[in-house]
């Protein structure tokens, strides 16, 4: 599988919130992985405050998996997972990759 594009992906790492609670969010720091980013959905004129920018990305399968509170940064961009992450590969585990849907980031 050819993947012409780079993400930086921030993994989630533990952390604690203000008053004290453990809470998963970004690691400040991220890891390039070679990926095929498209789009999934462009927001349109006419779209509610609600509507957003998503990509749909296919990560190298030798990547850590991303959970729900990893980021990413595509051109400049940061986004969040849309979901949790899902495996796909050949029946021989030859060919495998991540799926992801990434959201603009708020």
């Amino acid at each position: 599988m050819i993947l012409p594009h780079t993400l930086t992906v921030h993994y989630s790492e533990a952390s604690l919130d203000p008053d004290g609670n453990p809470v998963r969010r970004p690691g400040p720091v991220g890891v390039d992985v070679a990926a095929f980013v498209q789009p999934h959905r462009t927001r349109e004129a006419g779209d509610g405050p609600g509507s957003d920018e998503q990509l749909v990305a296919y990560l190298d399968g030798d990547a850590a998996q991303l959970d729900a509170w990893s980021a990413a940064v595509s051109d400049g961009v940061r986004f969040e997972l849309l979901g949790p992450a899902q495996r796909h590969g050949s029946p021989d585990q030859t060919v495998a990759y991540w799926r992801v849907i990434l959201r603009r980031a708020r």
